[in-house]
Parts: structure tokens; C-alpha cells; sequence
């Protein structure tokens, strides 16, 4: 019969490091396209590590413009991120901004546990690199959206208007050989991100109509009793504590405070108007109104990189990143009341990899990054409690020194808040220099690495005065005995009907100047 022969090539899975103790796991270009990514986040695959999560737990959640990551119940600040070789962390917030989108990723490794020497840091290493061109042009794009339509209706809006939302993120990559040479090759890569609102609503209490005028009567039919803190008697009562007499009522009957009063016609006439009652145990204490919340985001990034072989021997590369990201950091106050951030993260890297032989290699690697933040306060016809009527001064010596000042009033169960207006600017530069020599069945690795950052802060939040009111100025004075019936005291906007503030706080603002240099060899 007829004879055939068969070759069969089989490659076994390595179940076991045996070259290094480093717990890792590396993410392709292709797992970064084909796994499912809700906003193009690749620190999102992070969690595929285990013992990786992304938190919010110390960090400035919805202060900084990406989340944190936590590897082993360690800390999200002491994570140590690098892009292309060298240190891509905002110092401020010790995190990582904003990275470049999976399609102008290659790969990222993240190191666990049991690090090389080479790392400085007490958290997680996560390693990313960049795509670079080849001899063949090839390009790529696409879109992505979300809106209220395609999204399913959100089981707590009772709204029959679902709240508005829009999602659109685009963009495109482009990379070959650079001037018709084989020897340089260009990679460019371009995102945009608009989104318009959010899909997630928000309920806040607000006064009632009546509480408005003074009535807070509704509070007396839930044990709650009101006084006056001028005389130290309820609401309803006469004389001046402890000599009281008369029947509670809860009803003020003087008219709401001129600066309180000022605050109201502003800020919450209108959300009161469009409130409704709330129902159940609070029923008449306060008013609810369902809304959206302020979370427009514009996000910006192009990224392009140049590699370059000058010889057999040598590989040269150089890319800039660059990342505008402006979004609305909403708070639990009426709708219109944010604070704008605007992020400009920029960060450049040259690098060049030597090789002197068939057992020693070198590589060393110029890096910078700059991220700049602002902060401005934003309200529906914003003024400051200072423009209503409210006899201060801004704390700044000179108040030109306040580039937007805010408004704050917390009024405990919703906040007349805008944010505060500041300036943040961290930069870091990062020099790391690498040789490998492999002697024999040995590899061994020494290298040097030194950080400069610096960090420049003005911080204008309080300059304009923070004020706070809670129920404690209009509880029964110490010792008092409430009345039948009556099972408490004090409500927040009653304090804040008659003008009795808990605390008043403000500053001249707060500066910071830092500069650190972080050396390290191994």
C-alpha cells in the first residue's frame, strides 16, 4: 500500500515560571481589541490580575481624571505606571491619568507581587507600550455611541421622560513607513470622547413651599419641635428660657433671614416649585425632585511616535502623547451646580537600545510629563453668598488673587455648592538607564533611574467663605425638657430660615510648592 508520513508539532504550556518569581500578566493588542471595554478604558483589564480592583477608596474619586486601582488590597496611590519606559503618574494624586486608548496600545504587563529589583515602588508595576509603525501603511477607525434610546429605562426614574443621554467616541489610527524609507516608521493615533449628561439620575430634598414661608408646622406633627434660638423657647412659645409658656407650633413668625432669603430666590425657589411632596415617614418634612445630574465630558487625545534604526545595532524612539480631558464633577445640589474640570495631560518619551555584543544590551530612556488642572466653579447665574449680601471679604489679601470664586451653603440635606476654584500643575521628569548581560546559564540586570517631580498648587476653595448649617441651632437649649409629644429638635433649614449658621469657614487660600527627586539603582 501506499506509505505517508506524518509530522506532528506540539507545544506544551509552561504551567510554571521557572525563570523569575514575579507574579504578571501581559494583555495583547488583540485581547485589548476584542474584549469588551465600556468607555475605551484600558486600565479596566487591569482586573483581569487577580487580586486586581478598581476603587475609588484613597483616592480623590471625582477629582481626578481616572479611577484607582488596588492589587492585593495594597493602596491605589502606591502603584507605580509606566508608558513606553518611563513614569506616566500624576504626582498630585499619585494615579494615572488618562491613557492612551487600546488601539494605540501594544501590550501592558502588570506586575503583582514578587517585583525585580528594578521596581521602586511598594504597589502593582503596570508596564504599557505603544504601537509603532511598520514597512506597510495601515490605518484603522471607528465609532462607538450610546444614547437614550438604545440604553434600557433606569428602574428608579419615575420620570416618563427618560433623562437625556448622548455618547460618542470616534477616532482613528494611521502607521507605515515614514519618507519612503526602511528604516523609519511612524505611528499616529487619534480619540474623541463627547458625552452629554448621564444615564444615572439623582434625588435631592428640598423645602418645602410652606417651610418657606416659615410654616415648618409639618415637622410638629412628626415630633419634632423648633427654638427660637434668640430666647431659648419653641416656636409658638413666649418669654425667654426657661421661663416658657405656650403651645409649640413649629411656625416662624418673622420673615426668612435677608441673606437665607437671597439664597432661596436664587438657588431654590425654582427646585422647590418643581419638587413634589415626599411621601412615607417624611411625609411634609421636606420635598423630593428627581433630576439628572451634570456629567458632560469632552475628552481629547492624540498620540504619535517616530521609531527610527540608525544601525544594526541601535533602535531610536521618540513619541508625545497628548490628553485634554474637560468634565463636570457633579454634586447632590440642584441641577446646574458643578465644577468644571479641565486636564491637560501631556508626556513625551525618547528612547534608545543598544546592543554591544551577543551578551550585552543597554537601553536609556528620557521621559517628561506635565499635567496641568483647573478647576471653576459653575451654578445657574452664579454669585457668591458675598455678591447676595453677605458682609465678608474674600480671604485672598487681594481679591483680583480669586479667579472664580464659588458659592458655598450646606444646608445638610442639600448643598448650595458650586466646587472651588483652583490651579494644579504636576510635572515629572524621569531618566532611566539599563544594561543586561547574560553570562551563561545567568542574566543580570543594573541600571539607574532618577525622578524629579514637582508639584505647584493654588487652592482658592474657601477664599469666599464655606457656610454650614445643621438643626443644632434650633434644638432646645441644654436641659430642656421637651414637651408631650414631642420626640426631638432642630431641623437644618429652619437654622437656615433664621440666619443661625453652625460654623463659618474661610481662608486667603492655600499654596503648595514641592519638589522631590527620587534616585534609585539596582
Amino acid at each position: 500500500g501506499a506509505q505517508t508520513q506524518q509530522i506532528t508539532v506540539t507545544s506544551d504550556t509552561q504551567q510554571i515560571e521557572t525563570t523569575t518569581s514575579t507574579v504578571s500578566q501581559s494583555v495583547t493588542q488583540q485581547q485589548m481589541r476584542d474584549l469588551p471595554l465600556n468607555g475605551r478604558n484600558p486600565l479596566q483589564l487591569t482586573t483581569l490580575t487577580a487580586g486586581a480592583v478598581l476603587t475609588t477608596a484613597g483616592t480623590e474619586s471625582t477629582q481626578q481624571d481616572n479611577t484607582g486601582l488596588s492589587v492585593n488590597g495594597l493602596r491605589a496611590t502606591q502603584n507605580t505606571y509606566t508608558l513606553d519606559g518611563t513614569v506616566y503618574v500624576d504626582r498630585f494624586f499619585d494615579s494615572v491619568p488618562t491613557m492612551p486608548n487600546p488601539d494605540a496600545l501594544q501590550e501592558f504587563t502588570i506586575q503583582a507581587s514578587n517585583f525585580s529589583a528594578d521596581h521602586a515602588g511598594s504597589g502593582a508595576l503596570v508596564q504599557l507600550s505603544t504601537r509603532s509603525g511598520t514597512s506597510e501603511l495601515h490605518g484603522s477607525a471607528w465609532e462607538y455611541f450610546r444614547n437614550t434610546v438604545l440604553n434600557a429605562r433606569n428602574y428608579f426614574w419615575h420620570n416618563p421622560k427618560e433623562p437625556p443621554f448622548k455618547l460618542n467616541q470616534f477616532g482613528g489610527t494611521v502607521g507605515g513607513p515614514a519618507f519612503k524609507s526602511k528604516k523609519a516608521f511612524f505611528f499616529f493615533s487619534a480619540e474623541d470622547l463627547q458625552q452629554r449628561s448621564a444615564p444615572t439620575p439623582i434625588t435631592i430634598q428640598v423645602p418645602t413651599p410652606a417651610e418657606l414661608t416659615g410654616d415648618f408646622s409639618a415637622l410638629a406633627s412628626h415630633g419634632i419641635a423648633l427654638y427660637n434660638p434668640a430666647t431659648g423657647c419653641g416656636f409658638g412659645q413666649t418669654g425667654t428660657a426657661p421661663n416658657c409658656s405656650g403651645t409649640i407650633t413649629d411656625k416662624i413668625p418673622t420673615p426668612m433671614n435677608a441673606l437665607s432669603a437671597a439664597v432661596t430666590k436664587q438657588y431654590l425657589q425654582s427646585e422647590s416649585n418643581a419638587s413634589a411632596p415626599a411621601t412615607g415617614a417624611k411625609s411634609g418634612v421636606y420635598n423630593t425632585l428627581t433630576t439628572s445630574t451634570n456629567n458632560n465630558i469632552d475628552n481629547t487625545q492624540y498620540l504619535v511616535r517616530l521609531d527610527y534604526s540608525i544601525g544594526a545595532n541601535d533602535h531610536l524612539s521618540g513619541r508625545y502623547f497628548y490628553n485634554q480631558d474637560n468634565f463636570q464633577r457633579p454634586f447632590t445640589a440642584p441641577l446646574g451646580f458643578y465644577a468644571a474640570n479641565l486636564f491637560r495631560n501631556q508626556a513625551l518619551t525618547i528612547s534608545d537600545a543598544h546592543v554591544f555584543s551577543n551578551t550585552l544590551t543597554g537601553a536609556i530612556y528620557v521621559g517628561a510629563f506635565r499635567g496641568a488642572r483647573t478647576q471653576i466653579p459653575e451654578a445657574p447665574g452664579l454669585k457668591t453668598l458675598k455678591d447676595l449680601g453677605q458682609n465678608i471679604n474674600y480671604g485672598s489679601p487681594n481679591e483680583n488673587l480669586v479667579p472664580f470664586p464659588g458659592v458655598r451653603a450646606n444646608l445638610s440635606y442639600i448643598n448650595i455648592f458650586s466646587g472651588g476654584a483652583l490651579t494644579q500643575d504636576s510635572t515629572t521628569f524621569d531618566i532611566t538607564a539599563q544594561l543586561v548581560k547574560v553570562l551563561h546559564t545567568h542574566t543580570l540586570t543594573f541600571g539607574g533611574e532618577v525622578e524629579r517631580d514637582r508639584i505647584d498648587m493654588d487652592d482658592f476653595s474657601y477664599t469666599p467663605g464655606d457656610n454650614s448649617f445643621s438643626a443644632q441651632q434650633t434644638q432646645a437649649p441644654a436641659g430642656t425638657v421637651l414637651p408631650a409629644g414631642f420626640t426631638g429638635s432642630g431641623d437644618p433649614f429652619a437654622s437656615f430660615y433664621t440666619g443661625y449658621e453652625s460654623s463659618f469657614f474661610e481662608d486667603n487660600g492655600r499654596k503648595a510648592y514641592l519638589r522631590e527627586l527620587r534616585p534609585s539603582l539596582y
